[in-house]
């Protein structure tokens, strides 16, 4: 059977074309290190690179949230840190203070205060976006000093300005995790701490401690009742938070009140308690974190192996092909020139 020209043309034609298509194709895959260069060529391929990708983007954005709550909790487990120290700190100044020395007496006094000083700036802890212990008021100040009514001592007293907010963090799919802790559960001591029933002092008297919860601000106050044991008028004080406490005990050193400063020694424990135990949270919230992180980045890489193997190209296989892709096109160029006319071979190519 006799082939025509116009046959043969047709198919050097169709023969080049898909080498140089095919060689175009190699060189932009060697170029990108991507195999599927168009969403058509692999559709399958396409919409599971894109699973892949939108699930390490979230991973990613998970990490992040994780830094930033990493980053508050351990600002926080700091500032716990120093508020526990400097409880324990007051605690010794009233084991060590007799009230028969008045130059000790006095130095005890002034350095309750400096505690309370310190406890005051732990309090008002900032990071780089706000307040630490202002729950969702972040920009607000958590604490503030208010003068008391006249006559009453201690004449100042320590505000809460936050409110109780959580800052749940996402940290995973449908898995949040708690990046603060309000002022409230930090410096204010829970309303069932203290006993209901009266306390008997060394002295003889009677301390009386009631709870109150205020529902705008969730801060407690706790009102000390203290009655004589040989009758009179009884003294009443309150407190709201660390700050408090550690003011009435300067108070109280300062004047040897001795009623008083035995009767602030229960709250103080138990203030010193629900300290160390909040740390012991947060501790615990930092560890979860980390672990999170880790499985977060394993499921990254796995998922980064995955959307390789549907759409990144192997170079040494692909380098290969195309030196093969040349090869047969110069070979086809070759063979064209000596079948075909001059003029239309160089049109073909």
């Amino acid at each position: 059977m006799r082939i025509t020209t116009s046959t043969i043309l047709a198919q050097i034609q169709s023969g080049i074309q898909n080498f140089q298509t095919n060689y175009s194709e190699l060189t932009t895959q060697l170029s990108t290190g991507k195999k599927i260069l168009a969403p058509s060529e692999d559709v399958a391929g396409t919409m599971r690179a894109m699973a892949y990708q939108v699930s390490i983007n979230a991973n990613n954005q998970y990490n992040n949230n994780i830094t930033g709550a990493t980053t508050n909790l351990n600002l926080t487990s700091d500032a716990l840190t120093g508020v526990s120290s400097m409880l324990s700190t007051l605690t010794n100044l009233i084991s060590n203070t007799s009230g028969t020395d008045p130059v000790i007496t006095a130095s005890s006094s002034q350095q309750a205060a400096q505690v309370r000083d310190e406890l005051y700036n732990y309090a008002n802890s900032k990071n780089g976006s706000g307040y630490i212990f202002s729950g969702f008021q972040t920009n607000k100040q958590p604490y503030i000093i208010q003068n008391q009514a006249p006559g009453v001592v201690p004449s100042t007293n320590y505000a809460y300005q936050g409110d109780n907010g959580a800052l749940n963090v996402p940290m995973g799919t449908g898995a949040t995790m708690q990046a603060n802790v309000a002022g409230n559960d930090a410096f204010s001591l829970s309303p069932n701490a203290l006993p209901t029933t009266p306390i008997t002092l060394g002295n003889g008297d009677t301390a009386q401690y009631a709870a109150v919860t205020d529902p705008a601000t969730g801060a407690t106050t706790t009102t000390v009742t203290i009655t004589p044991s040989g009758g009179g008028a009884a003294d009443t004080f309150s407190f709201s938070n660390a700050m408090d406490i550690a003011n009435i005990i300067s108070s109280a050193i300062g004047s040897n009140n001795t009623s008083r400063i035995e009767a602030m020694s229960e709250p103080l424990s138990k203030m010193r308690d629900q300290v160390n135990a909040l740390q012991a949270e947060v501790g615990s919230r930092i560890n979860a974190l980390t672990d999170q992180t880790n499985q977060l980045n394993q499921n990254t890489t796995t998922l980064q192996n995955d959307l390789s193997t549907i759409q990144d190209a192997d170079t040494s296989t692909i380098a290969l092909q195309l030196t093969q892709t040349n090869t047969a096109l110069q070979a086809l160029y070759s063979t064209s020139a000596k079948i075909l006319p001059q003029s239309l071979f160089d049109f073909l190519k």
